[in-house]
Parts: structure tokens; sequence; C-alpha cells
């Protein structure tokens, strides 16, 4: 059986090494997985016997058609061969027949790389399509058969349970490479990292030993498993030749049919490398991406996401204001992506800086509902606090306050209360409530001229640093509640506690000769 040369396994090594600290089962990635044709496609869902499985590896390289002839040879070949039951007493004698036959017929030259397509075109062969021919035949000749998985070798033995014959499927020491000391060391400590062994456990057994049942520790495989094998070698030999994306399919369809550790470690592996050399250019060029971060615990992958849509949102979003773009990647992102601190890490960014792009291009109506959204999220977030606050003085305070208006950013300020801390907004609030009781007064609203002198003395109260940015509309408040009460009222009392309440704010409210003068004349009330 064909096991990676050492150049494809250090690269691997190096990979993992850089990219892998964790690992939990792989999810496929669709993208990645190709097949010869729809034939091979619509088998690989619906496998029920060996016929299937033999079909299924046929249909990586012919057509139906094909397939269909090679089977049906093998078939007629099977039927020629006249096993009875009688055989089943002395079957040492004809399965050496069988043995001298099926060579004869398939088997005529060892060749590594040789393929089961090969097997049947031209006799090249190795141990594994070497063992599925055999294993199918048993199988259609009802003798019982195991089929062997070892560090170099697959075989065939028949009457497992009585005569324990070995059908020897080629010289394991043709051909075969087994990694050295060095290369299993590395192997391991990697297996290590990747959670798949334990430390102690290694320790205790020895890094060969712990190699070898990692890889093969399974013995038995039945003919489906065998079937996996045989794509398992097309992956290798994928690898070696740097086609990834094929590779990457042939691992996964390895691990469908004869699920190991070993197959999931590699196609984890081709995906990475994939990822490393893909370039994001389409909407499903983040598939890859989003299944790696997705079975990571380590930052690495997670921060290859993050660094790449930070990217695109700088290149889309800011740069070329294309934001249907940078919409439909969040939007995938957010729909696939499992981790929560890794998605609310991106959630924020993706919201300020959609904010931003608006904010620079002065639309701030469209930029607030984003800022709202990232803080339900993140509620002390500085920088969406920040660009919030920005936005509603920009949208709302450069036109001359009205109720509506007021009423809007008061109801902001109850919802973030970060922005009544802001010295524009308590400007623009106390400035209005001041602005609002002078000209109710002057239009002799009175109820809501007191409203409002109560709204701006309980706005001075609270905000001691607005209070001299107001201060000139402020002492006509105080004026025309003092007037209201005095004149309209004929209240001293309210008259002239309205001025101490103005003293109390300040200080120097009489300095102003109107109001001086109206105080005079209340004293002689």
């Amino acid at each position: 059986m064909k096991r990676p040369k050492l150049a494809f396994f250090s690269k691997i090594f190096v990979l993992i090494t850089a990219i892998v600290a964790s690992y939990k089962p792989i999810i496929a990635q669709s993208k990645f997985i190709t097949f010869h044709s729809n034939d091979e496609k619509n088998l690989f869902e619906n496998l029920h016997v060996n016929e299937d499985y033999l079909r299924l590896i046929l249909l990586t390289e012919l057509t139906k058609e094909g397939a269909d002839a090679y089977i049906l040879d093998l078939n007629q070949f099977i039927q020629g061969i006249n096993w009875i039951d009688e055989d089943k007493m002395k079957p040492n004698k004809k399965l050496k027949q069988i043995f001298k036959q099926v060579h004869q017929k398939f088997l005529r030259k060892y060749e590594e790389k040789a393929s089961v397509k090969d097997m049947f075109s031209n006799g090249n062969y190795q141990c594994v399509s070497a063992s599925i021919l055999y294993a199918y035949i048993f199988e259609k000749l009802n003798i019982p058969y195991e089929i062997k998985e070892q560090p170099t070798h697959v075989y065939v033995i028949a009457f497992p349970e009585n005569a324990n014959i070995l059908i020897e499927t080629t010289d394991p020491t043709l051909g075969v490479y087994v990694p050295n000391t060095k290369v299993q060391n590395q192997y391991v400590q990697n297996l290590i990292k990747t959670k798949y062994l334990d430390q102690d456990y290694v320790n205790k057994v020895g890094v060969e030993k712990a190699f070898n049942e990692f890889l093969y520790g399974k013995i038995n495989v039945s003919f489906q498993e065998l079937i996996g094998l045989a794509f398992y070698n097309l992956g290798v030999y994928d690898a070696e030749d740097q086609n990834y994306e094929s590779a990457y399919a042939n691992f996964y369809k390895a691990n469908k049919l004869y699920p190991a550790q070993k197959h999931e470690f590699l196609q984890y592996s081709i995906l990475a490398e994939l990822v490393n050399r893909s370039k994001i250019e389409k909407l499903e060029d983040w598939d890859a991406l989003i299944v790696l971060a997705n079975l990571q615990n380590r930052e690495d992958a997670k921060l290859v996401l993050k660094s790449r849509f930070y990217n695109q949102i700088s290149n889309d979003l800011l740069r070329g204001q294309n934001r249907n773009n940078v919409s439909e990647v969040y939007n995938k992102i957010t729909n696939e992506l499992k981790d929560t601190i890794l998605l609310n890490e991106l959630r924020d960014h993706y919201m300020i800086e959609s904010s931003r792009s608006y904010i620079l291009s002065k639309d701030f109506k469209s930029a607030i509902p984003i800022l709202e959204d990232c803080l339900k999220n993140n509620p002390n977030s500085p920088i969406a606090q920040g660009f919030l606050s920005d936005c509603i003085f920009q949208e709302y305070t450069f036109e001359t306050p009205t109720a509506a208006i007021v009423e809007k950013m008061v109801a902001y300020g109850e919802t973030y209360p970060f922005l009544k801390k802001d010295m524009s907004y308590q400007h623009f609030i106390t400035y209005f409530y001041g602005l609002e009781t002078i000209q109710n007064f002057e239009k002799e609203k009175y109820k809501e001229g007191i409203k409002y002198y109560h709204l701006m003395l309980n706005a001075l109260q609270n905000n001691p640093k607005v209070r001299e940015r107001v201060k000139e509309i402020a002492f006509g408040a105080f004026k025309f509640t003092t007037i209201y009460y005095s004149v309209v009222k004929k209240d001293k009392k309210n008259s002239l506690a309205t001025i101490e309440q103005g003293k109390l704010i300040y200080p120097d409210l009489l300095d102003k000769n109107d109001l001086n003068m109206l105080v005079k004349h209340i004293n002689k009330m």
C-alpha cells in the first residue's frame, strides 16, 4: 500500500505546526470536493454492495460504460472459476488455481502508483488494487475472507476461521517507503499537539509504536474501507504532485468510506494548504476559511479569517464604497461561523467600519441604526458611543431646535445615558428649554412656559459645565419666569424664589440691570 513520501510529510508537519493546535472531527468543505463525473457523484451517496464500491473507484477515471464493461468482464471471469461447495473442504489447492488464474488474467506487473483502472486495462497493480480484486472475487464465490491492513501492506486472508490462507497481493518490500525515525517523531509530536495522542501514552509505549498504532491500528478492514484506502492512495499521489484540491477531495472520500483519524488529519492538512494558497475573490472562497476557523481552538486560523475580513472591509467598504460585497461576506460569516467570541469581534468591526463609511459620505442618518445595533452587541464600545454621539449631533443639532427634535434627542439620551454626559448634548437640550421658556411666555402660553422653565432649571442644576454656554438664554428664561410670577400671578414669593434659584446657579445674575431693577420692583410689591 502506498505511503506518503518524506517531502510531502515534512511539508504537512510544517503546515500543521503553523496552524493547528487542537482538532475536532473535520467538516467537509464542499467547494473542494470534486468528482470525475456526475455518475461518480451520484453513486457516492448510494453505495450498497461490493459491486457499487468497485464501480465507484473505477468511475474516478472512467465513464459509467467503461466501468461497467470491466465489472462485466470480471463477473464473467468469476463465473468461469467453477467454485463448488466441495472445494471448501480442501480450499488450499483450489485457491492456488484461482491465484494463478487471477495473475494470468489481471495481475501482470507490480506498479507503485497503479490505480484500480490500471489493473483492468494493462495489468499494473499494487497491494490495494489486488486486495480489492481478491476480496470482490471471494465475496462473489461466498469464500470467507478478511482484509488485513498493516503499516506497509494490505492483503487478504481466506478461510480465516480455520485454514487461514494468506493471499499475498504483492511483495511488501517493493516500492514501499517507510517513514524514518525522524519523520515518525515529527508526526507523533504534531499528533500530540493536535490532541490525537496523549504525551503520557507516547512516553509509555514509545514513538514507533504510537506512530504505527495511529496509522495502522485497525487490522481488519471491510471492502468499503478498502475502497477508502484506494481513495487515500489517490490523495497521497495528488498531494505529492501539489494537486491539493484533488488531494482534498480524495482524502474526504477516503474518510467517508473509511473513517479514521489519519484520514481526517491529512484531509484537514490539505484544506489548510488550500486556504493558504487561495485568494478571496468570490463569496464561496470564504468557505474553507470558515470551516477551518470553526475547527480550531487556537487563534491561528481565526486570525487569518479576521485579517482577510478586515482587508475586505478596507478595500471594498472604505476605499471602494462597495457595501454590497462586504455585506454578503459578513452575512455568510455570521450564518456559518461557530465561534461566538470571534463572531462578536467581527460583528463589532463590521458595524463600526460600515458606520464610518456612511460618516465619510456625510450620510449620518444611515450610520445611526448601524451604531445602535453595534451598541446592542457591545454597549460599552467607546468607538461606537463616540460615533453615535457625533452622528446624532450632526443629524439634528445643526437645525433650529424644535420640540420634535428635542423629544428625539431626549429619547436617545434615555436609551444611551452616555449621551447625557456629552457637552454638546447638554448644551442643545438646555438651550432649547431656555428658548422655549421665553417664547412660550411671550406667547402667553404660561403653562408651557413653566414646564420648560423647570426642565431648564433641572438641566442647569445637573450639568454645571454647560452653564456658561447657555448663560444668556438662561438669564432671559429667569427674567421671563420672574415677570410671569410677579405681573401675571401677582405672586411675590415665587417671583423672588425664581431669582434665588437663578442666583444659586449664576451668582452674578443680578449684575444684569434689567433683572436688578425687576427685583427692586418686586420688593416694593
